[in-house]
């Protein structure tokens, strides 16, 4: 994932994620949504506070 911030009409924050292919039965199971919430949440507060 690439996190970018910069601005163009006021700050904008851009997530992008590259995802490859992969075999289901090779990933582990986790709390992939919540961490991205949580890294989005964390680099929208370090945006805002300066």
């Amino acid at each position: 994932m690439t996190n970018a911030i910069y601005e163009r009409d006021g700050v904008v924050l851009e997530f992008l994620m590259n995802w490859t292919p992969h075999d289901p039965a090779d990933v582990e199971a986790g709390p992939w949504e919540a961490a991205l919430r949580a890294g989005v949440a964390g680099t929208k507060a370090l945006a805002e506070a300066g």
